[in-house]
C-alpha cells in the first residue's frame, strides 16, 4: 500500500505549526554544529511537505510521499498562482551552476 501523508484533518494546524517551528529549530543548531547534511536533509523534507500540501489543495486528492524533484514537476502541471509558479519553477541545476561559478570567483 503506497504511503499517503498527513492531511490537515489528520492534523490540526497549531500542531502542523508547532512541528514546522521544531523543525526549524533543529536545522539552525545542525548548522550552527556544521551537520550540514542533516540541516539538507531538514529543509529538503519541509520544502517537500509544502509542495505536497500545494498539490493536495489544488487537486483535492491524497498526495503520496514522493521525491523533491517529482513533487517539483507534478506541481508546475498544476499549478495556478504566477508567483508561486515562479518560485516552484526555479531550474535548480542553472541555481547549482550559478553558485559554483560564483564561489569560484571569491
Amino acid at each position: 500500500m503506497p504511503r499517503t501523508r498527513a492531511t490537515i484533518f489528520d492534523v490540526s494546524g497549531k500542531v502542523k505549526y508547532d512541528i514546522i517551528r521544531a523543525s526549524m529549530s533543529q536545522y539552525n543548531k545542525a548548522v550552527e554544529s556544521g551537520f550540514f547534511f542533516e540541516a539538507t536533509t531538514l529543509i529538503e523534507s519541509l520544502i517537500c511537505d509544502r509542495l505536497e500540501s500545494r498539490i493536495g489543495e489544488l487537486t483535492k486528492d491524497d498526495v503520496k510521499f514522493n521525491t523533491l524533484g517529482r513533487l517539483r514537476d507534478e506541481l508546475l502541471k498544476i499549478e495556478t498562482d504566477d508567483v508561486l509558479r515562479a518560485l516552484v519553477d526555479l531550474d535548480a541545476k542553472k541555481w547549482a551552476a550559478k553558485i559554483d561559478v560564483d564561489n569560484q570567483r571569491t
